[in-house]
């Protein structure tokens, strides 16, 4: 629970008596999102990368490409493989070292997410069957932390993955050491085939909050995630804590969760695969990525 929270005389039941009136810190109503902003290609040294902000909540996500022989399992089939990091940075809650459960379990969620849904058919990943793939490495990063971790990364790994650019290579199988050439003058984009949009709500009581601000996860006591498709499909949930939802309120959550998922939709599609011109943001961005890069490889993480 969060210290300026416990600070309070019986916070439980001063938190009770605001949700009583449907009014909210940020004076939102229980089921009202936050602002979204969203910014393509802010990192200038990766293969494709997004800037995402839900309220205060900012992220970053940076993609980069390697080549690898495909797993056995998968011949034919590259990989995209998320990590979520909560850095001190983003808030004095979060201390340097081991990821915490918190980041641990964004970055199970994109993992699923990923491979459940059909965002990216990783075949078009594969360069030669049984020699050579792609394998991407989708790191989010978060610069500021107030709430909805989840949504804000969902978002934020579908932008980056449309901004993704990968130079073009071939495997001359007629050589004994299957030569590789990479011409970095020419490009192909990812064909992005689906964009599942995320919706988080916290429980308390028999209230629900769409969007919870970090004080607001704090206080309560279960969190719930929809995932929905372009044909209003549920295609991924997730809840953690809390007493079992009526239905009623599950479909609340549920048709607040298709709407949503049509106007995030329409951003990411308006932006396709463009890249913002803020300089300051964009130098901004390639230093955290840079920072954050230089600390795994100094940790030996990857």
């Amino acid at each position: 629970m969060e210290r300026s929270i416990l600070l309070q005389p019986q916070p439980e039941e001063l938190f009770n008596k605001y949700l009583e009136n449907d009014v909210r810190a940020d004076e939102r109503k229980m089921g009202e999102m936050r602002d979204i902003q969203m910014k393509p290609g802010v990192i200038s040294n990766a293969h494709g990368s997004a800037r995402v902000s839900i309220g205060n909540t900012v992220l970053i996500c940076g993609i980069k490409a390697e080549l690898t022989k495909p797993s056995p399992e998968e011949p034919g089939r590259g990989l995209i493989i998320p990590n979520v990091e909560l850095p001190p940075l983003c808030s004095p809650i979060y201390k340097s070292g081991a990821p915490c459960e918190k980041a641990q379990t964004a970055t199970k969620f994109l993992d699923n997410l990923l491979k459940c849904t059909n965002i990216v058919d990783t075949e078009q990943l594969c360069i030669t069957r049984d020699v050579l793939t792609w394998v991407l490495y989708a790191d989010i990063i978060c610069i500021n932390y107030d709430g909805n971790l989840l949504d804000a990364s969902v978002t934020a790994i579908l932008l980056a993955l449309a901004n993704v650019k990968l130079p073009m290579v071939k495997v001359n199988e007629d050589e004994e050491s299957d030569e590789i050439t990479m011409d970095d003058t020419k490009t192909f984009q990812l064909n992005i085939k689906s964009l599942p949009i995320s919706s988080s709500f916290a429980t308390f009581d028999k209230y629900i909050l769409r969007d919870p601000t970090r004080k607001e996860e704090a206080m309560t006591t279960g969190m719930v995630t929809y995932v929905v498709d372009e044909d209003d499909n549920i295609v991924y949930t997730e809840k953690n804590g809390g007493d079992m939802m009526t239905e009623k309120m599950s479909m609340s959550c549920i048709k607040r969760s298709r709407d949503h998922g049509g106007r995030v939709r329409k951003s990411l599609q308006q932006f396709n695969t463009t890249t913002t011109n803020d300089e300051q943001m964009n130098e901004d961005a390639d230093e955290i990525y840079d920072m954050m890069k230089m600390n795994e490889d100094a940790d030996g993480n990857r």
